[in-house]
């Protein structure tokens, strides 16, 4: 399982609202016993997500170290200890490295984007517990499956990695895990505690990595086989804590969202028959939510597209960031960690505290909630670009330490493009919005895989001082957000029903 593929939101339903799903009226729940539910199942969610990411931290950045050893041995003989010898940091091992795991990154998504529809209707019909099950179990056999290439590569080669990724078929991916556990949640929580409870979630990836990092560096100093048996290790228990969350399909708190067409087992709710139908139903209301979207509404389009090179100068960064601090500052991968652990820090800060009073701050000044969201984002692109582009150009680590902090700052402009979205869709539903986002954002992950790749490549041909390429290249993709974001204006939904009803008062006046 692959922490940077959680780039892709865990906050967006996968599971339609108009599902066929089973309902009992016996399992409505006293409101005591819902809050004890409601409580169990954060809980529950909370320790699977962080251990999710403090899994997926080490288990990382060790199978790098690993493969990087591999492929230095495989161009060099003689290489007793690759994570001292200088010959593992030259131009040809660092390529391969970089094509290694950006192009399985590509490979991994194509598996969640395939089935993520299916499973999700398989949780309608046979509940979240399950799915979630599968998903956590492929995730395990994924990780084997990592360790088993990599032990066996006197006779395979690293890029049967690109292979591994078949496993997800088992659960639909890292994807479908974490949604479900959004899901399952969304299911129980009162509307009044549902927001909170998803900000409490947020924070669990992030105490998965502040937790990783120091635990990794300790276990590197007995070599990356020890901290990738170990991560292994950890994430098994998953599968036995994630059967302690009750199921959550029956016990929906919204009424609207209750169906009665009886228990999963009655054979008309058989999974093929459901699937069919909601494939049809799906592929009617895919068409209209297109037309709406990109031919009807021409702002929401723009920033739509806007939204792709935002996410593929994002995951430029992210997905070749800690190669870049080992080649560049000859940091050793569990040094590169743990100072990425550091940096959560500093956006769980700006997150939790800073954002939060700037936004009372502008509220008590008279801003409108739209224009706030505009410029959090306006702001957080030109500091992730400004970020970047230190970071990128640095050539002493101090400096890029400047850089980072400076793009960690920048941790606002996921939400805030999601709420500019929201307030300027018109006729989108919010449902079919956040899942045609979804889509794009994957694509983004797609297309960046190759262009790290390619571009690492080219900067480790051209010299020393264009190491970072990859970073300025960033900057420069993300420039199209910031004119879009710039160029346009945001009104609330509310101003603009207000002055549209102002002036049918003054006609008929």
């Amino acid at each position: 399982m692959r922490s940077k593929r959680q780039s892709i939101d865990e906050n967006q339903p996968l599971l339609s609202s108009d599902a066929d799903q089973p309902r009992d009226d016996d399992a409505l729940l006293t409101p005591n016993a819902v809050e004890t539910t409601f409580r169990r199942v954060v809980i529950v969610a909370y320790v699977l997500l962080t251990l999710s990411q403090f899994h997926a931290g080490i288990f990382n950045t060790a199978l790098q170290q690993l493969v990087e050893g591999i492929l230095c041995r495989t161009y060099n003989d003689d290489v007793v200890d690759p994570t001292k010898d200088p010959r593992c940091k030259a131009e040809q091992t660092q390529a391969e490295l970089s094509l290694l795991f950006s192009m399985e990154t590509t490979f991994e998504l194509v598996p969640g984007l395939l089935l993520s529809i299916p499973y999700g209707i398989a949780a309608d019909v046979y509940g979240r517990r399950p799915v979630a099950f599968l998903s956590i179990l492929g995730c395990v056999f994924y990780a084997i499956a990592d360790i088993l290439i990599c032990w066996k590569s006197d006779i395979l080669s690293p890029r049967w990695l690109w292979a591994v990724p078949i496993t997800t078929i088992l659960g639909g991916g890292a994807a479908v895990f974490p949604t479900m556990l959004y899901t399952m949640v969304s299911d129980i929580a009162p509307k009044s505690q549902r927001a909170g409870a998803f900000v409490i979630l947020s924070t669990a990836p992030v105490l998965g990595r502040l937790v990783g990092g120091p635990v990794l560096y300790w276990l590197m100093t007995y070599g990356e086989w020890h901290a990738l048996i170990f991560a292994t290790i950890m994430w098994l228990p998953a599968c036995f804590i994630v059967m302690l969350v009750p199921e959550t399909l029956c016990k929906k708190q919204d009424p609207d969202e209750r169906q009665l067409d009886g228990p999963a087992s009655d054979s008309s709710h058989s999974f093929t028959k459901v699937l069919r139908s909601r494939l049809r139903s799906m592929c009617k209301s895919a068409l209209v939510s297109i037309r709406e979207m990109f031919w009807n509404d021409s702002k929401l389009c723009i920033l739509l597209l806007s939204a792709l090179s935002l996410e593929i100068g994002r995951f430029l960064v992210s997905g070749i960031l800690p190669q870049y601090m080992t080649k560049r500052y000859e940091l050793a991968w569990k040094e590169a960690n743990l100072w990425l652990s550091i940096k959560a820090v500093l956006q769980v800060i700006v997150g939790l505290l800073v954002l939060p009073v700037i936004s009372q701050y502008l509220t008590k000044a008279g801003m409108s909630a739209v224009t706030k969201d505009a410029w959090v984002a306006r702001t957080g692109l030109l500091l992730a670009m400004a970020g970047y582009s230190i970071a990128g150009l640095a050539t002493q680590f101090p400096l890029f330490l400047v850089g980072n902090v400076l793009s960690a700052l920048s941790i606002g402009i996921e939400p805030a493009m999601r709420s500019l979205l929201i307030a300027t869709a018109r006729n989108s539903g919010s449902g079919a919005l956040f899942s045609t986002l979804q889509v794009i954002l994957s694509l983004g992950i797609v297309i960046a895989g190759p262009l790290i790749a390619a571009s690492f490549r080219f900067g480790l041909h051209l010299g020393q001082d264009w190491l970072g390429l990859p970073l300025l290249l960033s900057s420069i993709i993300m420039m199209p957000t910031v004119v879009v974001l710039f160029a346009l204006t945001f009104r609330d939904k509310s101003d603009k029903t207000g002055t549209e009803e102002a002036a049918n008062n003054d006609n008929i006046n």
